[in-house]
């Protein structure tokens, strides 16, 4: 599966309202506009719509960069270590393999981005079972706990040591 991440403007928050995550994953995951707005706002934010190649359809969109332990508090990034803060894949892709592709394009976006990263974390709610089995296979570690700064929620947060020989290169294919 081939994917292209886009750079996304403030031209492309209708497309990004467009795309909406299946019914049952819709109340673990934030707007998509939020994270577009804080790229905007943010330039350490990466926000991209992922598109499938060769026809270029839009399928998700993913936010990722340095990692803050506090949530939302740029003040609080370590910048060697990733975050992806944001992955939807929208309702009618979804369940093909298209998030797990998706992540691991972002890898490899995230080194070639922020060379000095060495670990990738990511955090899910509890009980998104989906979310869990995906990093869970994807390499990704349960570490502790993030707190949601909108709901108060203890997200598990997991992480991905990228200085193993399994994980992507640091250029894109």
């Amino acid at each position: 599966m081939s994917l292209l991440l886009e750079f996304a403007t403030a031209a492309d928050r209708r497309r990004v309202m467009r795309v909406r995550p299946p019914a049952d994953m819709a109340h673990f995951v934030h707007y998509s506009w939020f994270w577009l707005d804080r790229s905007l706002r943010d330039p350490a934010v990466r926000f991209r719509l992922v598109r499938l190649l060769p026809r270029r359809s839009l399928v998700g969109v993913v936010a990722y960069g340095p990692f803050e332990p506090i949530d939302q508090d740029a003040s609080s990034r370590i910048v060697h270590i990733g975050e992806i803060y944001h992955l939807v894949v929208d309702r009618a892709w979804a369940r093909r393999g298209i998030g797990r592709s998706i992540v691991r394009r972002a890898l490899v976006s995230l080194r070639a981005e922020l060379p000095a990263v060495s670990a990738v974390r990511v955090s899910h709610h509890p009980a998104n079972a989906a979310s869990a089995r995906l990093f869970a296979t994807l390499g990704f570690k349960p570490i502790g706990e993030k707190v949601d700064h909108e709901t108060g929620t203890r997200d598990v947060l997991c992480e991905l040591d990228l200085r193993t020989p399994r994980y992507p290169p640091r250029s894109p294919p």
